[in-house]
């Protein structure tokens, strides 16, 4: 083959690989990544972390965004695979519907068979003050105690770490600080307060991580109270703030780009000496 006919050849190679990226980029960020749920795992090292809780298991789910019957099959998903990392203790971080409550029932009998040793806990976000009452009967109803402000003990194998469930602009000054905090907000951009804290680690969802998110450019798409932090884990101050991508799909979103949906689950090492 001449030259001059193998550069149209290479050229047309080159374009249907390129043309083939662009469709296969296209296909999973809206027919896959809005689908599957994974599982992202953290761990949390701590000196004030007791070492009777080394190796405690969190599940942290969020934004939901329950609309119709395919998401009430997709929150069956969720559950399954959270199960299958085996917490002990299991948070929801807020969002549940997106704004009608539907199938009221079914997606109780969905969220109790969350499996957790210590505990099932809730916080609330925006969307859930649409429905507020009918939204925590379900949680409650689910098996999940909702922290409006409220600390709690967690104890396991003789000794106790503290969780904080928190809402927007919280005082911050009746709550007892002498062992470790974890604290569970709805919006990220609070750590920026509570950084400065005695707080640890504070787990958040609310971003979506961005639905779209592109490695140095970051997160093309921010919300309020989800600007400073929007994807991911930050450390500043000695403190540590993890931002859960959600597992739902808000009305006008459509695609996921580096950002698939996710079950978190933090594991606790103890750094402590005793």
């Amino acid at each position: 083959m001449s030259r001059t006919i193998r550069k149209p050849v290479k050229r047309i190679i080159v374009l249907l690989i390129i043309l083939g990226l662009i469709f296969g980029c296209y296909f999973y960020s809206k027919e896959i990544a809005t689908k599957r749920v994974t599982t992202k795992n953290y761990s949390y090292q701590s000196t004030t972390i007791p070492i009777e809780f080394d190796g405690f298991k969190i599940g942290f789910i969020s934004d939901i965004y329950i609309k119709n019957a395919e998401d009430i099959k997709h929150l069956e998903k969720i559950v399954e695979t959270l199960n299958q990392s085996k917490c002990d203790m299991i948070i929801f971080g807020g969002d549940l519907f997106e704004s009608e409550i539907i199938e009221q029932e079914t997606v109780i009998s969905i969220l109790k068979k969350a499996e957790a040793t210590f505990g099932k806990f809730a916080v609330l976000g925006e969307k859930d003050f649409i429905n507020l009452d009918t939204t925590i009967s379900i949680l409650e109803n689910s098996g999940f105690e909702v922290l409006r402000n409220v600390q709690r003990s967690i104890y396991y194998n003789n000794a106790s770490i503290s969780l904080l469930g928190l809402e927007s602009n919280t005082d911050l000054s009746p709550f007892n600080s002498d062992k470790i905090t974890l604290a569970i907000i709805h919006e990220p951009d609070y750590f920026n307060e509570l950084k400065n804290t005695f707080i640890g680690l504070q787990i958040s969802g609310h971003t979506n991580g961005g639905y779209i998110y592109l490695p140095y450019i970051k997160a093309l798409s921010t919300v309020n109270q989800g600007k400073l932090y929007n994807h991911g884990r930050y450390t500043e101050n000695d403190s540590t703030l993890i931002v859960s991508n959600g597992l739902g799909m808000e009305s006008g979103h459509e695609y996921r780009f580096f950002c698939p949906m996710q079950i978190v689950v933090v594991t606790l090492k103890s750094l402590s000496t005793q």
